[in-house]
Parts: structure tokens; sequence; C-alpha cells
């Protein structure tokens, strides 16, 4: 089994099921390693992640025959956890072009028009506006928003720039719409 992080999937090279008289569901996993060198660090592996499951009961045989038994502290399980999407101020450059090459919702392009619609889906004049102000009437007025004026928004949010600052950023790179 490998790991895509870029999809957070797992890729399963290959897949066995057994026939087990236990009820529940039960995982066997055979790695190849030295286990001379990382034993010591396999054990606190498997020790970590059974106090962060306490749930299920983690069996560990090392190859030398040594047995590690882990039983379960509680009988129910906790609730699924949910996804949540990455803040803007907790992702690179790079990752916002990952995502965004990963999707397939257009990108509107930064112009006038564009901040002009924006101005007034916030119901904001002309008139000069801090970014603390506009974040301020973003967070009122977020669900009425449409979704391109939302993707603007959430891009002055990364940049932390108001409407002059996105304008003379799209004045000097006119290519910049293109990349987000």
């Amino acid at each position: 089994m490998l790991l895509d992080i870029q999809k957070n999937k797992p890729v399963i090279l290959k897949h066995e099921t057994k026939e087990v008289s236990k009820s529940g569901l039960s995982v066997s996993i055979c790695l190849e390693g030295d286990y001379a060198k990382a034993g010591t660090k396999i054990r606190d592996y498997v020790y970590q992640t059974s106090l962060i499951t306490p749930y299920a009961t983690i069996t560990f045989d090392d190859p030398k025959g040594e047995k590690y038994r882990y039983t379960k502290v509680i009988r129910t399980m906790p609730p699924s956890p949910t996804i949540i999407r990455p803040h803007p101020h907790g992702i690179d450059v790079e990752t916002i072009r990952r995502m965004l090459s990963d999707t397939n919702y257009q990108i509107p392009a930064v112009d006038d028009n564009m901040i002009s619609k924006v101005r007034k889906e916030l119901g904001m004049s002309k008139k000069k506006f801090t970014y603390d102000e506009i974040m301020k009437k973003t967070e009122k007025k977020w669900k009425s928003l449409s979704r391109p004026v939302r993707v603007v928004i959430s891009l002055m949010s990364f940049l932390e720039a108001d409407f002059e600052k996105l304008q003379r950023i799209y004045f000097f790179f006119p290519f910049f719409s293109i990349f987000f």
C-alpha cells in the first residue's frame, strides 16, 4: 500500500481477503525493512497508534517472536471526522495552484469589472476602504455573495490586499489572473 499525498487516498498494491472466525475488522500488514535498525521506532509507533485509537485492540508480532498487545480501552467508536478545507493563511502559493489545477471551477479574471462587481456586492462605493474594513464587510455578507466574488475576496485575504493594492498587482502583473 502506498499513499497518494495529493489526494490523501491509499494506493493499494495488493489486497487479500481471508475468512476469520472472529467478529469485527482485522487488518494485517506485512512490511519489508531492517527491523534490527528500526525496531524500537516501530514498537514506539505501534504504541503511539494504540494511544490515539483507544477503541481498537492492536496486536504486533515482531520478527523476533515477541508479541505486543494493546487492548481497547473504550467500547464505542467516536464520530467520523469531517473534512475541512485548508485556511488561506495556512497554505502557500504552490498548494493553491495545485488546488486550482485540480478543480473544474474557472477562476475569474481580476480586472476592473470584477473589482467593480466585488464593490457592488459588498455595498462599497468608490472611496478607499482599508483591508480590515473590507474583511469586516465581507464577514457580514459572505453567504449572500456570488462565487466569483468570494474567490476574489479570498484572494484579497490571502494577499492581505485592499482594492487599490489588488488593482496595482493586476496592473503590473496582468498574467496574474492566468495563475489565479
